[in-house]
C-alpha cells in the first residue's frame, strides 16, 4: 500500500514540475512579445535619432568658415533673417521690411534669430551641429508621426513601425535632413503640421482654431495664406462663411501694422522667370515676375484646390480612414500645385512634400492597394524633383498624381460603405 501510494505521489510531482514550466514557457513569451513590441515601437525613434546625428557628418552639410573671432554655418538667408529679428527684438518694427529681401512672414525673422544667437552661444561649432540634429530630428520625427496618424485611421497599427522605419530610412538616403538645414528656410514643414491642424479642426465644425493655426501658418510665411482652401472642407456652409471672416480678421491684425509702417518694400521684390518653369511656355521666360503677377498664380492655385478639395467631402464624412489620409495630403497637394504654377524653384519646397507624400505613398498602398497606386507615383516624382530636374513640370504632374490616387481611393471606399436601406 505504501509503495503503491507511493507510486502514486510521483506523477503528482512530474505534473507540478510540468505547470511551472508551462507557466515559465508562458512568462517567457509573454515578456519576448512585450519586447518586440517594445521594441517595434521605439525603432523608429532610435533610428530619427541615429539619422539626425549622422547628418551633421553628411557630405553636402554646410561647412564651417572662419570668420573673424566666430566660426559659422553659410546657411542660406538665414544671417540676413537673423538681422532683421534682432531690430524686429529691438523694438524698430519699420525694418522689417524695409527692404525688398525679406519676403518671409513676420515670425519667421524672429525666430531665426533666436535660433541663430542659441546655437552662436556655444563654443566653436557644438551649436550648429546641435541644432542640425535638432532640425533633422523635427524633419524625420514628422515622416514619423504621420505614419502614426495615418496608421491608426486604417488600422495599420501593427505594421506602423515598419513604415515608420522605411519612410525615414527612404529619406535619409537622400540626404534630406542635411540639405533642409542647409538652405535655410526650416520653417516650411511647420506650416504644414499649422494646415493639418486646420483642417482637423474645420471637419469637426470648429471656426477659431483653423483661423488660429492659419493666420500662425501666414505669419511664418506668407503663402500661408493658400491653406484658407482648406476650409471647404467645413460640414456647414456657414461655418465656411465664419471660419473665413474669422481668419481674415486674423490676418489682418498680424500683417496690418507691418502694412502701414513706411516702407513697407515687400510688394516691390521681383523674381525672375527661369526658362523651364511653365510661365516661360507663355513667353515670360528671363521675364521679371512682379507680386501682382504672383496674386494670379495664387488664384490659380485656389481655384485648382477648391476643384479637388470639394470632391473629397462627402467621402471625408463617410470614411474615417479617407478622411484621416486626405487632410494629411491637403498641404502636400498645395505645395504641389504651388511648386508646379512656380518661377522660381528652392529644393526645401519639395522636401518638405516628401516628408509627408513618402510615407502617405506606403500607407495607402499596404491599406488600398493598387487604387492608391497614382499616389505612389506622386512620392517617387517628388523625390525625383527634388534634384532639380524640371521641378515644375514634374511636381504639376505630382500633384494631379496625388488627386487622381486619392479620387480612385474614395470611389473605392464609397462602393465599400453599406447604405443603410429605407425605412417605409
Amino acid at each position: 500500500m505504501q509503495a503503491r501510494g507511493y507510486a502514486h505521489q510521483v506523477p503528482l510531482a512530474g505534473n507540478h514540475g510540468v505547470q511551472v514550466a508551462a507557466e515559465f514557457a508562458n512568462w517567457w513569451q509573454a515578456l519576448g512579445e512585450a519586447g518586440s513590441r517594445l521594441w517595434a515601437r521605439f525603432l523608429p525613434t532610435i533610428a530619427v535619432i541615429a539619422f539626425s546625428v549622422v547628418s551633421i557628418f553628411d557630405s553636402v552639410a554646410p561647412q564651417r568658415t572662419e570668420m573673424g573671432s566666430s566660426i559659422w554655418p553659410p546657411i542660406v538667408d538665414v544671417p540676413a533673417f537673423s538681422e532683421i529679428g534682432n531690430a524686429m527684438l529691438s523694438g524698430d518694427l519699420a525694418a522689417t521690411y524695409a527692404t525688398p529681401f525679406n519676403q518671409t512672414g513676420p515670425l519667421q525673422p524672429v525666430l531665426s534669430h533666436l535660433l541663430w544667437i542659441t546655437a552662436s552661444s556655444f563654443r566653436e561649432t557644438l551649436g550648429w551641429d546641435l541644432l542640425q540634429i535638432a532640425i533633422a530630428a523635427g524633419l524625420l520625427g514628422s515622416v514619423v508621426l504621420t505614419v502614426r496618424i495615418g496608421a491608426d485611421a486604417l488600422g495599420l497599427a501593427p505594421q506602423a513601425w515598419v513604415l515608420e522605419l522605411t519612410a525615414v530610412s527612404v529619406l535619409a538616403a537622400m540626404g534630406a535632413p542635411a540639405d533642409y538645414f542647409a538652405e535655410g528656410h526650416w520653417w516650411q514643414i511647420p506650416v504644414l503640421w499649422l494646415w493639418w491642424i486646420a483642417s482637423l479642426a474645420i471637419v469637426r465644425g470648429r471656426v477659431f482654431i483653423p483661423a488660429i493655426a492659419l493666420a500662425a501658418s501666414m505669419a511664418l510665411e506668407p503663402w500661408g495664406v493658400l491653406g484658407v482652401v482648406l476650409i471647404v472642407f467645413a460640414p456647414e456652409f456657414k461655418v465656411m462663411i465664419r471660419a473665413g471672416i474669422v481668419t481674415l480678421l486674423m490676418l489682418s491684425a498680424i500683417w496690418l501694422p507691418f502694412l502701414l509702417m513706411w516702407p513697407f518694400a515687400m510688394g516691390s521684390y521681383q523674381w525672375k522667370v527661369r526658362e523651364d518653369s511653365l510661365w516661360a511656355l507663355i513667353g515670360f521666360g528671363g521675364s521679371e515676375f512682379s507680386w501682382l503677377m504672383r496674386s494670379l498664380q495664387a488664384a490659380a492655385i485656389l481655384a485648382s484646390c477648391i476643384v479637388v478639395f470639394w470632391s473629397w467631402r462627402a467621402t471625408i464624412r463617410e470614411s474615417n480612414a479617407f478622411c484621416s489620409i486626405a487632410l494629411l495630403s491637403a498641404g502636400p497637394m498645395i505645395v504641389l500645385f504651388r511648386v508646379g504654377l512656380d518661377l522660381h524653384f528652392g529644393g526645401y519646397y519639395l522636401v518638405t512634400t516628401a516628408v509627408f507624400l513618402v510615407p502617405i505613398a506606403l500607407l495607402t498602398l499596404f491599406a488600398w492597394g493598387k487604387s492608391a497606386f497614382p499616389v505612389a507615383i506622386s512620392a517617387y516624382l517628388v523625390l525625383v524633383a527634388t534634384a532639380g530636374w524640371q521641378p515644375f513640370a514634374i511636381s504639376l504632374i505630382a500633384g494631379m498624381s496625388l488627386a487622381l490616387g486619392l479620387w480612385l481611393s474614395a470611389i473605392r471606399l464609397r462602393v465599400q460603405i453599406p447604405i443603410a436601406p429605407e425605412v417605409a
